[in-house]
């Protein structure tokens, strides 16, 4: 399997008033997955040609607040379209015991636009400031789809 994705914000600039930071989000994110004539062991099928990609256009404001010197309070909130690339990917694949006779496969159809909704806070390690504990929530909500994450986990600095 082989993929690409990058991501690109061509616009960010930070609003700062007291404690509070705003910052809005103008970005386009490109991602692009394929796989060609590999051979899965357990189906005995030959995945002949595979690919889902797409880019997408994102808006939104993020914003960030300084509670105390040990704790940011964080939310997203962004809208995302489609703009280019596939709804669905497709894989074409045969039996190995056929090899002449192949189908295509596709995907679910999730819809062109996506709605973010994320809240998310940082802990510093006041002793050090080299460490922090994060835990993030988003909410995606798209046409035919909602996806929730969670995320927690420790980042330290050298």
């Amino acid at each position: 399997m082989n993929a690409v994705y990058a991501s690109i914000e061509f616009f960010r600039h930070s609003l700062q008033k007291s404690k509070l930071q705003l910052t809005p989000l103008f970005a386009v994110d490109f991602q692009k997955a394929w796989s060609d004539n590999f051979i899965a062991a357990d189906t005995a099928q030959k995945i002949e040609r595979s690919s889902v990609g797409q880019t997408v256009l994102r808006i939104g404001l993020n914003s960030k607040f300084q509670s105390s010197d040990m704790i940011n309070l964080r939310t997203r909130l962004q809208y995302g379209v489609q703009i280019g690339g596939n709804l669905y990917g497709a894989v074409r694949t045969s039996f190995l015991s056929n090899p002449g006779e192949s189908r295509t496969l596709t995907g679910v159809n999730l819809g062109r636009n996506m709605f973010n909704v994320g809240v998310g806070f940082d802990i510093r390690n006041i002793k050090s400031q080299h460490s922090r504990l994060f835990a993030d929530y988003d909410l995606d909500l798209g046409e035919r789809s909602t996806a929730h994450t969670a995320q927690l986990g420790i980042v330290t600095t050298f």
